[in-house]
């Protein structure tokens, strides 16, 4: 199995994408991508919630994931996207993917988790 296909079989999420596009004077909710494959995963830096004040107990309900997608998956900044994981709805907007070889990658705003 070459790097390719490796990565392409973590690809074990799913997602819906949808950008805004001008039509006419205004603009429309387009779907661009239907149960794309592709991966979250938590970075280092910024995949979990931070507090929103030093002696404060909530944490804030946006935070950051990286999607793993498929090489040549062209997603632009402001894109929204809602990803299925293991029985769980993750929503949010997405930054534009830089591209690689074997595979793309966007930083996802979550701005929603829902249990299905």
């Amino acid at each position: 199995m070459n790097e390719g296909k490796a990565i392409l079989a973590t690809l074990t999420d799913r997602a819906e994408v949808f950008r805004r596009v001008r039509r006419g004077t205004g603009y429309e909710t387009e779907r661009i991508y239907h149960e794309l494959p592709c991966a979250l995963s938590r970075n280092y830096q910024g995949g979990r919630p931070r507090l929103t004040g030093e002696m404060e107990g909530v944490a804030e309900s946006a935070f950051f994931l990286m999607l793993y997608l498929p090489p040549k998956t062209m997603l632009l900044a402001g894109d929204r996207a809602e990803v299925l994981r293991e029985g769980v709805r993750y929503a949010g907007i997405c930054s534009a993917a830089m591209q690689y070889p074997s595979y793309a990658v966007a930083s996802m705003e979550i701005q929603e988790v829902t249990p299905l």
